[in-house]
């Protein structure tokens, strides 16, 4: 599995040595559990993956990707600090949960076919089929991308959809499409090629904000890659914690959330 201890490094500038020490250690601490309590539900759907639990391939009807739902929209409501949980597949498919409070979701909405609903999650689901043209629900034409090197020519029609607030289970019709290929992202390109890794920091497709992800690379029965099981850690959490470790301190000093690489 992939350690979150490793991943980002809390930097301590100043000009007195008079920072709490011991209170930037703690918010290290917290930072790292909070990292770390998003692999075990990726490393519990990969080993899904790898025994033939679930299955995600070219055919619709022979994914389990319902079980993957229930299992990502479980663990992303005990889990404030986790942007989001999703999964790349090979075919170009892509699941997300959304983390209470990506997205507002109002306190009614009519959706297509006119029907209102006002039992909304806060929770919002996203999904890929996969590689297409056309979306045909939004009437979308997608745009084929050519340029060299990428690993296919066209993107995926991206739609996302509030939830039942008391199932969870997404409404019917989607409130937002959206282009979008996963096989381009570079958490999903990197991890295929380097295996499980955390991503280099990276701006958010959704939310613009600037996040880490835990990636976790799922194979098959056959040991053939199926896709990437992935969770958002926004830096907001860690940010606001260490503003209020250096509360008080000297003037000029500053303190920087750096990759470990770095």
């Amino acid at each position: 599995t992939i350690d979150a201890s490793e991943q980002l490094a809390f930097i301590p500038v100043f000009t007195r040595a008079d920072y709490d020490a011991t209170a930037l250690a703690s918010v290290k601490e917290n930072a790292v559990c909070s990292m770390a309590s998003a692999i075990p539900p990726l490393d519990q759907a990969a080993q899904m993956y790898k025994t033939g639990d679930m299955h995600h391939d070219a055919n619709p009807e022979n994914n389990t990707d319902v079980a993957l739902r229930q299992m990502f929209g479980a663990a992303i409501t005990v889990m404030p600090d986790i942007q989001a949980f999703f999964a790349g597949y090979q075919n170009g498919g892509f699941l997300i949960w959304f983390q209470d409070g990506a997205f507002p979701v109002p306190t009614s909405w009519t959706d297509k076919t006119g029907a209102t609903h006002t039992n909304l999650s806060p929770y919002v689901w996203g999904y890929t089929g996969g590689p297409k043209d056309y979306c045909p629900e939004w009437g979308v034409q997608l745009h084929k991308d050519q340029r060299p090197g990428k690993a296919h020519n066209h993107t995926g029609c991206r739609q996302e959809y509030y939830t039942d607030k008391n199932t969870l289970v997404p409404l019917a019709s989607g409130f937002k499409a959206r282009e979008f290929d996963v096989l381009n992202r570079g958490w999903y390109a990197v991890s295929v090629t380097s295996g499980s890794m955390w991503s280099d920091l990276y701006l958010d497709f959704s939310t613009g904000l600037v996040i880490t992800s835990a990636c976790v690379v799922a194979y098959d029965t056959k040991g053939a890659i199926t896709g990437v099981m992935a969770a958002d850690v926004l830096l907001t959490a860690f940010e606001v914690a260490l503003q209020e470790a250096v509360a008080g301190k000297s003037p000029d000093m500053r303190v920087f959330v750096m990759e470990s690489e770095t």
